[in-house]
């Protein structure tokens, strides 16, 4: 019993005297990097910790605290679970993106099928109606009256018999409507009431002031609309002359402002398309 209490002595003495070896050597240590400078005090909870993490077969290698060492490791576990996340931000975007480039080409391909089938739609109904210029019964409003060729020459543009106005190529206008369309205020309200009242919206909406396409819907295939009647197209604009006419316009302005007939009527087909458009699919 005496000598196992010895032992257990002496083992602990030589523990001791080699932490205190130990931290001889971390002071040597200290005082060889900074020989002018004292260094702060420590504890021997501080030294042990030293000895802990530092290694016994390199004794030139400098020792790291062992809470440097556990911040500098918390910091890298944290900016790799920030990494990770990151990671996988990407994979989703770019699954996400994936999806949206197909989804695009989809769309893009719809759309492809839909305009070709618009395009060829387009050109069926207008293949139904006729392109002779001469009007058909369908094209004549209810409004207008057509009075005998043989008594065209007896009449002068604006005058009133039974009710009804001839503005001129045989065609006649109720007189309340005639004087509602002439009191317009701008030249363009004048040519497309005109315009309306002569034709009626049905037509209008399938025609165009001189049966040309522009380059734009040409390249897209689509096929001109019929030109209006030239003979009431005709009418209309030697009403509109006379209009000016009657309002003691110069020369110059009344013919310039004569020229923009064709804008006039083109702008009030597309109003009607427009309407037709935003019926249809209130119907649907």
């Amino acid at each position: 019993m005496k000598h196992s209490m010895q032992e257990q002595k002496r083992k602990t003495f030589q523990a001791q005297k080699q932490t205190m070896s130990k931290i001889l050597e971390i002071k040597k240590k200290a005082r060889k990097r900074n020989p002018l400078f004292r260094e702060p005090k420590r504890t021997k909870k501080d030294y042990v910790e030293e000895i802990e993490t530092s290694s016994s077969d390199d004794s030139d290698v400098d020792v790291v605290p062992s809470k440097l060492f556990k911040e500098m490791k918390e910091k890298y576990n944290v900016t790799e679970k920030k990494y990770e996340i990151l990671k996988k931000q990407k994979r989703n975007m770019d699954e996400e993106m994936s999806l949206l480039r197909k989804e695009n080409q989809t769309l893009n391909t719809e759309n492809r099928t839909l305009r070709d089938l618009n395009i060829k739609l387009q050109s069926n109904l207008l293949s139904r109606f006729p392109r002779e210029s001469e009007p058909t019964t369908s094209e004549k409003p209810i409004a207008v009256h057509e009075c005998p060729a043989s008594k065209e020459s007896q009449y002068i543009p604006f005058d009133c018999i039974d009710g009804k106005v001839c503005i001129g190529e045989g065609i006649w206008l109720p007189e309340e409507k005639w004087r509602w369309i002439s009191k317009a205020s701008k030249d363009s309200i004048f040519c497309k009431e005109l315009a309306v009242a002569v034709w009626g919206s049905e037509v209008l909406k399938d025609r165009s002031t001189e049966g040309k396409i522009c380059n734009r819907f040409k390249q897209m295939g689509a096929v001109a609309k019929p030109p209006l009647t030239p003979a009431r197209y005709q009418a209309v604009k030697n009403c509109f002359h006379q209009w000016l006419k009657e309002k003691s316009i110069v020369e110059d302005e009344l013919k310039k402002r004569q020229s923009k007939i064709g804008q006039y009527i083109s702008e009030k087909i597309m109003d009607v398309v427009r309407a037709s458009r935003k019926a249809l699919l209130r119907t649907n």
